[in-house]
């Protein structure tokens, strides 16, 4: 059985980029798991909310996310992997803030909700605006591998 958390940094980002961790613990009792592929993750205005936010998720890499391909993590009992996001500030205007995420793994129908951190900054852009582009990594061992910013 896998725990999912949210985790902040303050690693320094280039201007207008915004990094959120989320950190997958295996608490069992099944013995080791694996993960391969990325998160589903969608951002929700309120826990009432019908419906995401309309962000595109991209899983091929970005400015701060990294580019290499998903591959196969073993996530032992008590051990925890990762998986991050970039979300770009809006740069039209916004249409309000997300407080809330949903997060799944491939192959598990449980969905966790969890409060976005208030340093994290969700906000739906207008229209055509790249803030609406949200870059996904893969599951992957370290937090240090989601990244190319280090």
């Amino acid at each position: 059985m896998l725990h999912t958390n949210v985790v902040t940094t303050k690693q320094p980002l280039p201007a207008g980029h915004h990094l959120l961790f989320f950190a997958f613990t295996n608490v069992g009792p099944g013995g080791t798991c694996s993960l391969q592929g990325y998160p589903g993750v969608q951002f929700r205005r309120n826990d009432t909310d019908t419906g995401p936010m309309p962000f595109t998720l991209v899983d091929h890499g970005g400015v701060v996310i990294t580019s290499n391909p998903p591959s196969k993590v073993l996530v032992k009992v008590g051990q925890t992997v990762f998986a991050a996001i970039d979300k770009q500030d809006c740069v039209k205007g916004n249409n309000g803030l997300g407080p809330l995420v949903r997060v799944t793994v491939p192959g598990n129908p449980t969905i966790t909700e969890l409060n976005v951190p208030g340093d994290f900054t969700v906000t739906l852009c207008d229209s055509g605006d790249p803030g609406n582009t949200v870059d996904v990594s893969p599951f992957v061992p370290t937090g240090r591998d989601a990244v190319v910013v280090r």
